[in-house]
């Protein structure tokens, strides 16, 4: 007989199971995919979008609202406004070793998470192509 509850794997660190057979707390098995041991990259990818994000939305709230509307500027603020949280998270999945993955070749940047970057670089020539 094989299972959660005969194999092992499912048990709380008190031996009981989680609610469902899931794993418990403690349980070194429970397998989460975006679970991360890089949270430091992490928080410092987040505060750099923030940081960048910060004069972008300034230039849209000029561009957009000021005394004359520019609409090049409008649309390439917009755009990189969109374009630098993907590329974060694409940037995140890359350093956190997504593209480490043996045996796919090219596929892997075709596949989520670090399809986000090429994604984001289309992006962000866009609105080079809007600022000019």
């Amino acid at each position: 007989m094989s299972g959660p509850a005969t194999s092992g794997a499912g048990f709380a660190p008190g031996g009981m199971a989680g609610p469902g057979g899931a794993p418990g707390p403690g349980d070194p098995d429970r397998g989460g995919v975006y679970r991360t041991k890089r949270t430091g990259l992490a928080i410092a990818l987040i505060a750099a979008t923030a940081l960048t994000e910060l004069p972008m939305v300034r230039a849209f709230v000029s561009s957009a609202f000021g005394s004359n509307m520019i609409i090049g500027g409008t649309i390439a603020s917009m755009l990189m406004i969109i374009g630098l949280p993907i590329f974060a998270f694409g940037a995140y999945a890359a350093i956190g070793g997504a593209a480490a993955v043996p045996g796919t070749g090219v596929r892997v940047w075709v596949r989520t998470p670090l399809a986000y970057l090429p994604v984001a670089l289309v992006i962000f020539l866009a609105a080079a192509v809007a600022a000019r």
